[in-house]
This record gives C-alpha cells, structure tokens and sequence, in this order.
C-alpha cells in the first residue's frame, strides 16, 4: 500500500471513536496504534512502549494533556508528539508548543489526509533532527579521536625531535674526544713538567752552590711560570670545547646574545669533520672558508644557531662521503662564506656532494622528509632547521643543487632588534 509509514503511535484521547478511526486510518498505512483511553494510562504505555510518534488530546480525565505532554517532552524530548484538539483553542494550541508539542490538528478531523500530512511531515522532521544529532555525535567523536591522535602525535613528534638532537650530539661524541684530548694532554704533559720543577728546586735549594742557585731559580721559575701559561691556556681550551658540547645539548631558552657567527661556523666544522674523521681516518676534505669579520657580535640564539650549522655540515659531509665512495679520485670540497649585508647575515654552505634532485628540493624541510636511506636519518634536521631560522630568528633558509654536482644552503638572519 502507498504511503506506508510503518510506526508504533500512541494514540492517546478519551474519545473512544476518534482513536477508532484515527487507528483504522493509520493501520491502513502501515502503523501500530496504541490507544490509551486517559492521560495516565498513556503516559503509562508511553514509558512501556516507547512509541515513535504520540498523538494526543489535551483535555481527558485522570492527567490532562498537558500534564502528559510536559512529562513526555522532559523523558524523551526524540520523540515527535503531535496534539488533536478541539477546534476553538488556538490559546491552547500555543501553550501547548511551547510545553513540547511538535505540531497541532483540531478535531473533528474532516479529512484523514491531513492527518496523514502532519503526521509524515513531523516524523521527517523527527528523522531529520535524529540524523543531525547522529551526525554531530559522530563528528564529535572523530574530533575527539583526531584530537588524541594529534596529540599522540605530537608527543611522538617531540620525542623524535629529541632524537634527532641526541644523534646530532652523538655525531660529536668522537669529534670531541679526539679535540679535548690535545688540550687534556697539553695539561698532563706540563703539570708534570712543573712537578719535576719543583722537585729540581726543592733539591737546588736543600744544596746551596752560591751563585748558580740563583740563576738556576731565575730559569726554573720562568719555566713554571711558562707551564702554568701553557696549562692554563689548554685547560681553556678544553672547557671551551666541553661548553660548546653542553651548548648544543641544552634545550631552548631563547638565550639572545652578540655571537661570533664565523667561530661559531668554525667550531661545528671542526666538531663534524673531527666525528667523521673518527670513523674513518683515511677522509680528508678540502675545506675553504671565507669570513666577514664583521660578523664577530651578531645577535643569535648561539645555542639554536649551532643546531642548524651542526644539521647543515653534517649534510655537506654525507654528500661528498656518498659520492667519493662512488667516484673514484674525487677530492670533497666544503666552502662556508659570511656575508655582513647590513641588515642581516648571510651564511653560505657548499658542497660538491651527489647533490640534491630538484623534485625533493621543494620537500627538504617537512618533518620526517628525507633523502637518506632509512637508519641514516629521522627526517627531522633540516625541518628544526627552518624552526630556528624561520620561526626562532624570523629568517630564511634556502637550497640551490644541481643532481650530482653541488649543493649549498643559503641562511639569512636578520638582526635583532
């Protein structure tokens, strides 16, 4: 049959023909009508039988209509209720609206088919509002759920970020170590050389000779005097190393400051070369360094700044180790270039490495972007490179290469204010 709805009504009215026909009507379309003769046993059966639509009167004996209405509207606010009345009572019409009525029809009803309408017409409504409610809930829980795998995200982000600069600090383990023993060394050989000095003018002085113990105290404290300059001298040195190491591991603190740019280049290449150079001995790299000596109190961030060098010489480095193992005779050449250009610094890194293929260019600073084969990087240095350059020092990192040939970062970094 046409029109066939296929609800459970409630119909509830003390008028026992009305539910009669409004049920023979109704059951034509498809629907099961139950009838409740009173307000009680309608709100009654409404709670056993959890209807999809409540047809009902306002004025019955027991609990009236709007007793009903009001309760049922607060319990299942879903469920469509559609008041039939008698005519006359627009008053009630409205109040009864307000207190959860979904749609109104007076009685006597001439014409079942408006029934049918209204009934129709506030169902796909009721199914329209279930589907938006649906669809909200459902939206909300994949927002939930996306929120979560972001910040699970985040938080694998940041702890790979983490990573990244452990192996960045334990490419320098070998570079330090092999740098710091020349001035431990150093400081070994002539503390040593002061004690047996001492001991010289313990013995001197417990056998006094007249004139030559003067000369001979002269000489051996200038020479204590000459060991203690050269003690101190590499004792400083190798603090300045261990600083440099501690420089990069700390984490950020926005620690603004008149860096010397050109040794802070300086100091990295030596750190990376000396790392690579533990690994395998036998590499030599031609480097060529080209300094502007204006840039010897540029305000930096020194210790986010040396992430970036350590990121980019490392690059250099890999570049021309990967393609001297394919090529034979090849000399690595490394160039770094300074540039004072008034208003910002410039910093050039070149290398005649296997170069960079123009379709990665443009991805080179995405996180977890990289070129390597997988266990030789995390994809994460060159995208906290563009961190610090960009967003921690408001400049610009750029990268020309040709395939095969070259390859050469361009900083630029504005002065701070």
């Amino acid at each position: 049959m046409e029109n066939e709805l296929n609800l459970k009504i409630l119909a509830i009215d003390d008028d026992q023909a009305i539910r009669k026909a409004i049920s023979a009507f109704l059951d034509d379309r498809g629907c099961t009508v139950v009838q409740a003769e009173n307000g009680r046993i309608g709100l009654d059966l409404f709670r056993k039988e959890h209807p999809d639509l409540v047809l009902i009167d306002l004025r019955m004996p027991e609990m009236n209509g709007f007793e009903v209405l009001s309760i049922m509207a607060d319990e299942s606010p879903e469920t469509p209720i559609i008041v039939v009345s008698g005519v006359g009572v627009i008053q009630e019409a409205i109040e009864a609206i307000r207190a959860g009525a979904w749609d109104f029809v007076t009685k006597p009803i001439q014409d079942m088919s408006i029934l049918l309408h209204i009934v129709e017409k506030t169902w796909s409504h009721a199914l329209l509002q279930r589907q938006n409610r649906e669809y909200r809930e459902n939206l909300e829980k994949k927002s939930a759920e996306l929120e979560q795998s972001l910040h699970r995200l985040q938080k694998t982000q940041d702890k790979l970020i983490a990573q990244e600069k452990l192996a960045s600090l334990g490419t320098l383990t070998a570079g330090i170590a092999h740098e710091i023993k020349n001035p431990l060394n150093f400081v070994i050989n002539f503390a040593e050389e002061s004690i047996k000095q001492v001991n010289n003018l313990r013995y001197k002085t417990q056998n006094p000779k007249g004139k030559e113990i003067g000369h001979f105290l002269k000489e051996t404290i200038d020479g204590l005097e000459s060991s203690m300059f050269k003690i101190r001298e590499h004792g400083l040195r190798a603090d300045n190393i261990v600083e440099s190491m501690l420089l990069h591991s700390r984490s950020r603190g926005g620690d603004w400051r008149a860096t010397d740019i050109n040794k802070l280049l300086e100091e990295y290449f030596k750190l990376a070369y000396l790392s690579l150079r533990a690994k395998d001995p036998s590499f030599n790299v031609d480097v060529h360094m080209d300094f502007d000596s204006s840039l010897q109190a540029f305000p930096v961030d020194p210790q986010e700044l040396s992430r970036v060098f350590l990121n980019v010489l490392n690059n250099a480095f890999y570049a021309v180790c990967e393609k001297q193992g394919n090529i034979e005779r090849f000399l690595p050449v490394i160039k770094i270039v300074t540039r004072d250009l008034g208003y910002q610094a410039e910093i050039r890194i070149w290398d005649n490495g296997s170069g960079i293929a123009q379709s990665h260019i443009s991805h080179l600073f995405e996180p977890f972007f990289t070129t390597k084969p997988a266990g030789f990087g995390t994809g994460l240095g060159l995208s906290l490179c563009y961190e610090i350059v960009v967003k921690v020092h408001q400049g610009s990192i750029e990268v020309e290469s040709e395939e095969g040939n070259f390859t050469e970062f361009v900083i630029k970094i504005p002065k701070k204010p």
